[in-house]
């Protein structure tokens, strides 16, 4: 995603500080980019898993039922 805001780096500064978790991912479910806010939910950071698949670096629970959910 960072490098498809290359054009317009002025939305670069905004994702980085949003305090809702970002994560990005190209077409092939690869992420490009995650802020801070997401790198604190998911407990990685971008520089570890930029260009892994979003599968395989989020895990999503279903709280009440304490099962994964798909993405």
């Amino acid at each position: 995603m960072e490098s498809r805001m290359k054009d317009d780096s002025s939305l670069i500064p905004v994702f980085r500080s949003m305090v809702d978790g970002i994560i990005a991912a190209d077409k092939r479910g690869m992420i490009t980019f995650m802020n801070r806010a997401a790198e604190t939910l998911t407990h990685h950071v971008l520089k570890d898993v930029q260009g892994t698949s979003l599968r395989r670096a989020v895990k999503l629970m279903d709280r009440k039922r304490g099962t994964a959910l798909s993405l």
